[in-house]
């Protein structure tokens, strides 16, 4: 993806909206992870990975060639806050007759950790800058959602990618977060 940084820079593979990483005080975790988040990253334009489709009411839609991710902007400059979130299409209405739970129990686990963000870490980290995050699921989607202050979208959107690229799901902690949620994921 496409991130923009002051002074007109593009970095790929991180995020499409603008913000700027400069200022403040970072926690060292933070600071360790935005490194890590730029490494290797090149300048491309925002037309060279998407396409644009449609605005309507001032929210802009783009679609990622690569593997049609849908990517939408409402820009609203009140505060200097940004508000992003991953809405997967998939909820409980997709879990088999007789296995609930399954849906929520993939939420708590999404949680527990992945490539470059230990467990639990995402919404400390996200805590740490000022920011919220949580997530829901009901019976249509399962949405990952933070806030943060604008001039940490850019790691975010990284560390949410991360999460979704390299999540580590292994059978101890499946099963403490299965008994942690209690979800009905077998049938009796």
């Amino acid at each position: 993806l496409v991130c923009k940084r002051r002074g007109n820079q593009n970095y790929g593979r991180t995020c499409i909206v603008a913000s700027s990483l400069s200022g403040g005080a970072y926690p060292d975790a933070v600071r360790d992870l935005e490194r890590e988040a730029f490494r290797g990253a090149r300048p491309i334009e925002l037309s060279e990975a998407f396409d644009f489709l449609e605005e309507e009411s001032g929210i802009r839609e783009w679609r990622l060639r690569a593997n049609g991710l849908r990517v939408l902007l409402l820009a609203n400059r009140v505060a200097p806050v940004a508000t992003f979130a991953v809405v997967y299409h998939v909820g409980s209405r997709n879990e088999a007759v007789g296995y609930t739970g399954s849906t929520h129990l993939l939420e708590h686990l999404m949680f527990k950790g992945s490539r470059n963000v230990e467990p639990e870490q995402h919404t400390s980290i996200v805590a740490s800058v000022g920011g919220q995050a949580n997530a829901y699921t009901n019976e249509d989607t399962t949405v990952f959602w933070q806030t943060v202050p604008s001039q940490f979208l850019p790691l975010v959107l990284w560390m949410e990618g991360d999460r979704m690229a390299t999540l580590r799901i292994d059978q101890d902690t499946f099963v403490r977060a299965g008994a942690a949620s209690t979800p009905v994921w077998a049938k009796p």
